[in-house]
């Protein structure tokens, strides 16, 4: 993440600071490289870069999410865990081996927080029938 593209995709520092909850000053010598975050601004900086860059779920991303925590509505507003579903399973780009360890913490962070297995809940056939069909269009 580069911390002058964040601001410039937030829409200038005034509007940067005002969502990363910091002084307008301090935005513009981020923007300049002048002054790095701290560890915590550092993560508000990355969650917003995430949201900012994000591509938006399909509609068969948001189902499969809801039917996945249909008795668990608080993990549906986790968003640590809705990162590790999307990057896991849906996110172009990036190598297996992130993948698999996006899948790895996906499974256990619904077990220990939530009481949940994944294979016990995730519809794997409608998975496919989306995967096929992304497979289908690229290769067109």
């Amino acid at each position: 993440m580069v911390l002058s593209e964040l601001i410039r995709l937030l829409g200038g520092t005034r509007k940067a600071s005002e969502r990363l909850g910091i002084s307008q000053r301090t935005a513009q010598r981020w923007a300049k490289g002048t002054q790095k975050p701290g560890k915590r601004n550092a993560q508000t900086a990355e969650r917003l870069w995430r949201e900012v860059t994000a591509e938006p779920w399909s509609d068969t991303e948001k189902q499969l999410f809801n039917d996945m925590l249909r008795n668990q509505p608080q993990a549906r507003r986790d968003d640590n865990l809705q990162d590790l579903f999307d990057e896991a399973l849906f996110r172009r780009g990036g190598n297996r081996i992130d993948r698999d360890s996006a899948y790895t913490e996906l499974q256990r962070v619904l077990y220990e927080d939530y009481g949940i297995d994944f294979d016990d809940v995730f519809e794997w056939e409608d998975y496919k029938t989306w995967y096929d069909a992304q497979a289908s269009a690229a290769a067109a």
